[in-house]
């Protein structure tokens, strides 16, 4: 989620979103690493991102959710990608 806007982050038009599949541990608390791929043009500006989750259970069904767009620990603070130009020249132009 953007958090400066609360909706959710777009890159080319998408949602991003990550998923993962995971058996809980029997002590029932653990971490779990969940990828986000998409293209990072799309973080024009300075940003905070937090990260949503919902946890579905083996039918498919949502058993416990975290979306609290103010939770610090859910927040990731991007910077935009460096902008890097070249150019080059010969002798006679």
């Amino acid at each position: 989620m953007d958090k400066s806007t609360g909706n959710a982050f777009l890159a080319d038009g998408k949602e991003v979103t990550g998923e993962t599949t995971f058996k809980a541990p029997d002590s029932g608390k653990g971490t779990i690493k969940v990828k986000f791929t998409f293209d990072r043009s799309a973080l024009k500006d300075n940003k905070e991102l937090v990260v949503f989750e919902r946890l579905y259970g083996a039918t498919g069904k949502v058993v416990a959710t975290h979306e609290d767009i103010d939770d610090e620990d859910q927040t990731v603070p991007v910077q935009p990608a460096p902008e890097v130009k070249t150019s080059a020249k010969d002798k006679e132009t």
